[in-house]
């Protein structure tokens, strides 16, 4: 973790849709002792309909707006928290700068083979309600796949794993990177 513009207390959980964020930060903020939020849920509530409806009668650029700004307010907020966010939050280019201010950034990475398997049968997923889906997975993964990697903090590799294994590396890299910070305060870098 390198990012020396990092500034806020928030865990960040990015990564592709049926990369397990929501499970996962669910788990980590049980496991931390800290209040969650899930970004889509908030906006949800915010907005009074499902994030599919907002798409529906408003469309995606209005949705990355509703998120743009709750990311602005995240990221002035001080209450420390694991925060879920939808796949598209980083794809904006002031929602990475947000999130680099508002805490550690993690990405759960995830295979197109992985996502497809993991999201059979789900039609909640507005960007993939109609088409072929595995054409779409794999474009969308790959136009976000460098996005994701070039705001994370941290990459977990998620495929193949229980959402209790991601758990447990997320926390391993938490504990080493505030050891590494410490020593690099001890020794003044």
């Amino acid at each position: 973790m390198d990012r020396q513009h990092r500034q806020g207390p928030h865990i960040i959980i990015t990564g592709f849709m049926g990369a397990g964020k929501s499970t996962v930060s669910e788990m980590l903020a049980q496991r931390l002792h800290m209040p969650l939020m899930d970004t889509d849920l908030q906006i949800e509530t915010e907005q009074g309909r499902t994030v599919r409806q907002i798409f529906d009668e408003r469309g995606e650029a209005w949705f990355r707006l509703l998120e743009s700004g709750l990311l602005e307010r995240l990221a002035k907020s001080s209450e420390k928290m694991v925060v879920s966010t939808g796949g598209g939050l980083p794809i904006q280019p002031q929602n990475r700068e947000l999130l680099a201010k508002a805490g550690i950034v993690i990405y759960l990475q995830v295979s197109a083979r992985e996502v497809l398997r993991r999201l059979d049968g789900d039609t909640s997923r507005p960007l993939l309600a109609s088409g072929d889906k595995q054409a779409r997975v794999q474009d969308l993964l790959a136009k976000r796949e460098p996005v994701y990697q070039s705001t994370a903090d941290m990459i977990i590799e998620t495929d193949g794993m229980s959402p209790e294994q991601i758990v447990e590396r997320i926390i391993e890299q938490l504990r080493k990177s505030e050891q590494s910070e410490g020593e690099d305060e001890i020794s003044g870098n």
